[in-house]
C-alpha cells in the first residue's frame, strides 16, 4: 500500500503503529489493566532495516514496531504509543543532515549531545540572520566549525522561508531516513503533539546500481538546496531505498515549469493519490 509523506513541506500523512501489549500476561486481563509495553531506545542496537514482508521480525538483537509514522512525546501525557527523538538517533554516523525552518542549536545539543557524534552535519535552516550567527558562535564555542556547517538555502523570491524538516543519516551499514513536523526548537518538541515518519534503508548488496522513485526524488530536492547537499547527494546513491513505501512532496521555492511543476507544487500530491487510485483499481480487478 502506497503512503504519501508530505511533511517535508511540513505534514506528514502515514498509518498509527500500535505498541504490542506486554507478552507472557493472562490474555483474560482487560486492556485497560494489561500494561504497554514501551520499546527500547534503538541505539543501543544495530541499524534495523524492515521491509513489508517481515513486519514484526525479530532483527538483529531486538524485535522492534514498525517504522512508519509515530507520535512524539509531549511531557505529562502517557508515552506508550509515542517516542523521544533520541530513540532515533544511533551513534557517530558518517554524515548528518539536518533540515528545519527554526533551530536552538543551545536546546539541541545540550538534549542530543548524540548529533556531535557525527563526523560531518550539514544544518539547513531559515532562520533570520541574527539567529543563524548566535547559532554559528556556539558550533564555534564548541570547536566543532570543520565538521558542522550551517546552509541557508537561496530563495528566489522576496517572500516565503526554508520550513522542509527532514533529517538524514548515512552510517556504513544504513541509511535512516526521519521527516517530522516539528521546529528544531525546545516548545515544538516538549509541548506540542508532533509526528514523524521513519525509515531505514540497507546498502545495496550488488555492484549494479539500484534507482527507485523515493531516492531519486529525494536526491532532486538536495540538488535544490544547494551545494552544501553534494555529500548527502552522492552517499544517497550507496543505499536501496526502493521499499520506502511512500511517495515525497517536498517544499521548493520559486516558479516551476515542465517536470518540475508536478514535482514541488500543489500539484504534485494530486498526482501521486490518482497514481495510487489507479495502481490499487488494476490490484483489485486483476
Amino acid at each position: 500500500m502506497n503512503r504519501i509523506v508530505s511533511g517535508m513541506s511540513d505534514k506528514v500523512g502515514e498509518e498509527i503503529v500500535d505498541v504490542d501489549t506486554e507478552s507472557g500476561r493472562n490474555e483474560a486481563e482487560s486492556d485497560s489493566t494489561r500494561p504497554r509495553k514501551r520499546p527500547r531506545p534503538w541505539q543501543d542496537s544495530p541499524l534495523i532495516v524492515i521491509d513489508d514482508e517481515s513486519r514484526g521480525a525479530k532483527r538483529g538483537c531486538d524485535s522492534r514496531p514498525e517504522f512508519g509514522f509515530q507520535l512524539m512525546d509531549i511531557e505529562g501525557l502517557p508515552t506508550m504509543n509515542s517516542f523521544k527523538l533520541d530513540e532515533h538517533i544511533l551513534p557517530n554516523p558518517e554524515f548528518a543532515v539536518l533540515c528545519d525552518y527554526q533551530f536552538d542549536l543551545e536546546w539541541l545539543f545540550g538534549e542530543h549531545p548524540i548529533l556531535l557524534g557525527a563526523r560531518r552535519l550539514v544544518i539547513v535552516h531559515g532562520d533570520s540572520d541574527s539567529i543563524a550567527a548566535s547559532n554559528k558562535s556556539i558550533i564555534d564555542n564548541l570547536g566543532l566549525e570543520s565538521r558542522i556547517k550551517m546552509h541557508k538555502p537561496f530563495l528566489p523570491l522576496p517572500y516565503g522561508t526554508h520550513h522542509t524538516k527532514l533529517m538524514l543519516f548515512f552510517y556504513d551499514h544504513g541509511l535512516r531516513v526521519i521527516v517530522h513536523t516539528a521546529n528544531m526548537v525546545a516548545s515544538d518538541w516538549t509541548t506540542k503533539t508532533q509526528g514523524m515518519y521513519v525509515r531505514d534503508f540497507p546498502v545495496i548488496s550488488s555492484e549494479s546500481s539500484i534507482d527507485s522513485e523515493f531516492s531519486l526524488y529525494l536526491s532532486r530536492y538536495l540538488q535544490k538546496l544547494g551545494t552544501p547537499l553534494d555529500e548527502a547527494r552522492k552517499l544517497l546513491a550507496r543505499y536501496d531505498c526502493s521499499n520506502a513505501g511512500v511517495s515525497l512532496v517536498a517544499s521548493v521555492p520559486g516558479r516551476h515549469t515542465g517536470l518540475d511543476l508536478h514535482r514541488y507544487t500543489k500539484q504534485a500530491a494530486p498526482k501521486i493519490v490518482i497514481c495510487i487510485e489507479v495502481c490499487s483499481a488494476h490490484t483489485f480487478w486483476s
